[in-house]
């Protein structure tokens, strides 16, 4: 009998006998003339397999029966049963410990009697606070003067604003967002109130305006009152100006008040020092009994420049004029006179 002539295979594995494998064929140099090596088609790319993203570990914080526990333990998930790997013998539970200040390891030992007879313990160490208090007091003021600057710079203003002429309350604009927890420096300890408030004052206090500074003095005690040292006014308010001055009178050592604008609107040198004299004269009076010096309490105000401050329009004038130099003197002459 003839041989048998082999089936041909089915399926899949027949259609892809019967096609035929793409021949790479020479391509011509248009430049030389000449033939190139042929080329050889490239495989097709097979799709990549997308890569699943790494989902990352949830801690929950373990039951514990410290009320205050210095050091915080949290473990993955939220079950106490602990699974054994998968491809490896044992078990494990991955634990994570956060503290609010440095801690160490130090051992882990096996209970031999108590309510956790037989139960293992990872005993924590918390360190120690920095012993801020046996530094030398002028460290110690140097750095509360450093956590206390209005954002951050020693030469800083306090900007306080709202008050008796604002429907919103005073509030310092320095401390009121992301620096509000330099305060809390204040509240550590009656020993550390006592190194930082006076030199929390001893920084310029800028007000808006004399209601501000009115409702600041109201407020803050007698105290904090007789630790200001540099005040300064943005805008003068005849309304409050005299019991504002009146309460910062108690200000002893107040060494410096500045006044920017406001105190006069088309008004001569010697109106502007009689109206002056009756809003100040408490304070004026105050700070020389305090300091031996009657002229000490004009002494230490300084004014604003420009008409923004002192203005007189004259006749025949469209526009207040600012005071000149001799003008202010004036002023000040006038004021200065009737301290003696």
């Amino acid at each position: 009998m003839p041989p048998k002539t082999p089936a041909k295979a089915k399926g899949t594995a027949g259609k892809a006998a019967q096609t035929p494998t793409p021949r790479a064929t020479p391509v011509k140099n248009e430049k030389d003339g000449e033939m190139k090596a042929p080329t050889k088609p490239s495989p097709p790319k097979s799709p990549t397999s997308s890569k699943k993203p790494k989902i990352g570990l949830e801690f929950e914080k373990l039951n514990t029966e410290l009320k205050l526990a210095p050091v915080d333990v949290s473990v993955a998930t939220n079950s106490s049963t602990i699974k054994g790997h998968e491809k490896v013998s044992g078990f494990e539970k991955i634990v994570k410990l956060d503290a609010s200040r440095p801690f160490t390891l130090v051992t882990s030992i096996l209970l031999e009697d108590g309510p956790y007879k037989g139960h293992q313990a990872i005993l924590v160490k918390p360190s120690s606070p920095f012993p801020f208090e046996s530094l030398p007091p002028e460290i110690r003021a140097r750095i509360h003067r450093l956590a206390l600057a209005p954002s951050g710079d020693l030469n800083g203003k306090i900007e306080i604003s709202g008050g008796v002429s604002s429907a919103k309350p005073i509030k310092a604009k320095a401390y009121a967002s992301k620096d509000k927890e330099r305060l809390a420096l204040l509240l550590v300890s009656k020993s550390t109130l006592a190194e930082a408030r006076p030199l929390l004052y001893q920084f310029t206090l800028s007000f808006e305006n004399t209601g501000t500074l009115l409702a600041f003095l109201s407020q803050c005690g007698t105290a904090v009152r007789a630790l200001l040292s540099n005040i300064e006014i943005v805008t003068w308010q005849k309304a409050n100006a005299p019991a504002c001055l009146h309460m910062l009178s108690e200000s002893a050592n107040l060494q410096r008040l500045h006044i920017d604008a406001g105190l006069s609107f088309n008004s001569t040198p010697a109106k502007t020092a009689k109206q002056f004299w009756a809003d100040a004269y408490r304070f004026l009076q105050a700070m020389g009994a305090a300091k031996g010096d009657k002229a000490a309490g004009m002494d230490m105000i300084t004014f604003g420049a420009g008409a923004k401050c002192f203005s007189f329009r004259q006749e025949g004038q469209k526009n207040p004029r600012p005071f000149s130099e001799d003008e202010v003197r004036e002023f000040r002459e006038l004021v200065g006179a009737k301290l003696k």
